[in-house]
């Protein structure tokens, strides 16, 4: 009786205007607000990525690295010192914007510091003067930019700090520094134990990745120092929005995707059946399935992002956002559809009960 009474009552209430209205207005949130969220975190990561100065390690280089026993033989003097472990980093320096960098653009001077193993032994302007490569659209591949470096100034402030002094820079500019560092803890050719062999190697792997050097820098409405980023239709980048789908998928989110999209798709399969989906003819259910195969994959991908499950080649796509807010959405719509029509066959379902008058005897 309870059962009957709340059926009655939930059933009143979404018959009730204000009610349904409440319910347009939850799936209209649950279809636009991922799409309104996901402009809004694109327009201002746009805004930062519009105008950046590109830093990166272009080459490095150990110029006492000889082979035994030459290199216990070997000896390097700068100015007449010895110095040991010498290496070379070239970092190319490029800006990318719509309007022109100003020297009054510079809240400090370019900083740059390496670690207090090594210390600077020269900064100054790389004798390599071929262009970055950039993606041309016209042949549809890379090339070496003919535009010529620009000139820098360059100050060593301590042996592990240099600067460089705010330039005029226009979109497209670039230039090279060559950074010159030996090591500071002295001759370790001799008696070096495994443990430190292994640290060296190790070290020098990541002085090929990344480098001796630390940049720091403050711009205004510049993002800085910012990492090169991939140019052209690699990954759908340079295409239009609805154009930018990849796929491109690490680690757990192989089978995280894998998972959900089988969960998804088998939750709406089952709320179409309970919904009356057999009635439909067979070409309408083909086609509503295929719709189902792409909203789990586009949501798999979407909450996947989400988790950061593909960090660091992880990239927000608007299109998987509007197709993650539909399939909310239906999700949403044929669950109430479902309840209200179960709350209705209850209804007719249930037993009538009557008085009948007893007559006596």
């Amino acid at each position: 009786m309870r059962r009957r009474n709340l059926s009655e009552s939930l059933k009143k209430k979404l018959r009730d205007p204000a009610w349904q209205f409440v319910g347009v207005v939850i799936m209209t949130l649950a279809l636009i607000g991922p799409i309104v969220l996901s402009s809004l975190k694109s327009s201002s990561q746009n805004e930062l990525e519009a105008n950046r100065l590109v830093i990166y390690l272009d080459a490095h280089n150990v110029l006492t690295d000889f082979l035994e026993p030459v290199g216990t033989r070997t000896r390097v003097l700068v100015d007449g010192k010895e110095e040991q472990d010498l290496k070379e980093f070239v970092y190319l320096l490029e800006y990318r914007g719509d309007h022109a960098l100003r020297p009054s653009d510079f809240g400090l001077p370019l900083h740059a510091r390496i670690p207090t193993s090594r210390k600077i032994i020269a900064v100054q302007k790389s004798s390599n003067l071929e262009g970055p490569l950039r993606f041309s659209p016209e042949s549809n591949h890379y090339e070496h930019t003919k535009q010529p470096p620009v000139a820098f100034e360059a100050q060593v402030l301590t042996e592990h700090d240099f600067e460089i002094k705010p330039i005029l820079m226009n979109p497209g500019d670039w230039f090279r520094v060559e950074i010159y560092t030996s090591s500071s803890l002295g001759n370790d050719k001799s008696g070096a134990s495994p443990e430190t062999r292994k640290s060296k190697e190790e070290q020098s792997t990541s002085d090929i990745l990344y480098g001796d050097v630390t940049w720091s820098c403050h711009l205004a409405g510049v993002r800085c120092p910012a990492e090169r980023t991939i140019e052209g239709n690699v990954l759908g980048f340079g295409n239009p929005w609805f154009l930018q789908v990849y796929v491109y998928h690490i680690g757990w989110s192989v089978y995280f995707i894998t998972a959900f999209t089988i969960l998804n798709l088998i939750l709406l399969i089952a709320l179409a059946k309970s919904a009356g989906i057999q009635k439909a003819t067979k070409p309408v259910q083909i086609f509503l399935f295929a719709l189902a195969v792409v909203l789990s994959m586009a949501s798999s991908e979407m909450v996947s992002f989400w988790l950061g499950l593909d960090s660091p080649f992880d990239f927000e796509n608007l299109a998987e956002t509007i197709i993650f807010g539909l399939d909310v959405a239906i999700v949403f719509t044929l669950s109430v559809f479902i309840f209200l029509k179960r709350v209705n066959r209850r209804k007719k379902g249930a037993p009538q009960t009557t008085s009948s008058p007893t007559g006596a005897e």
